[in-house]
C-alpha cells in the first residue's frame, strides 16, 4: 500500500493498494497530472477530474496488449472546503464517488477508525 501525502495539490491525497510496481506508476501518472492541470490552468484539478483521468490510465493499462493488467485500486481524496470528496478507481478504469460507511463484524472499531481518520484531515467533516 502506499499513501502519498500531497500530488502537488494542497488538500488533496491518493490512497493505492496493489503491488508495489503498480502503484507507483498510478502515483507518477497522478503527480503529472496535477501538476501539469495546475500548470496549464493556473488552478489544480477537482478531485473528479483526477479520478477520471487516473480511471483512464488504468484502463489503458488493463485493455492494451503486451503487458499485463495494472494490480492496483485507488482512492483519491480531497478534503479542500469546496470539494471534500473521496473517490474510488479500480483496476478497470472505472470511477465512483464513495460515501463512508462501514458492515461487519468489526463495525463499530472501523466506524471508529473511519471518524478519527477523517478527524485528523485538515478542512474535514464527517458526512
Amino acid at each position: 500500500m502506499s499513501f502519498t501525502p500531497e500530488l502537488g495539490v494542497p488538500g488533496m491525497r491518493l490512497l493505492v493498494a496493489g503491488m508495489a510496481g503498480d502503484c507507483r506508476r498510478v502515483v507518477r501518472f497522478a503527480k503529472e497530472v496535477a501538476l501539469n492541470h495546475t500548470f496549464e490552468f493556473d488552478f489544480p484539478p477537482s478531485a473528479l477530474q483526477m479520478a477520471s483521468r487516473i480511471g483512464d490510465f488504468l484502463r489503458e493499462g488493463t485493455l492494451s496488449g503486451g503487458s499485463r493488467v495494472l494490480a492496483s485500486h485507488a482512492f483519491v481524496i480531497d478534503s479542500r472546503a469546496s470539494e471534500r470528496a473521496l473517490f474510488e478507481i479500480s483496476a478497470d478504469g472505472i470511477y465512483r464517488r464513495v460515501r463512508g460507511g462501514v458492515a461487519g463484524r468489526h463495525r463499530i472499531t472501523g466506524r471508529t477508525r473511519l471518524v478519527s481518520e477523517a478527524n485528523r484531515l485538515p478542512n474535514c467533516t464527517r458526512e
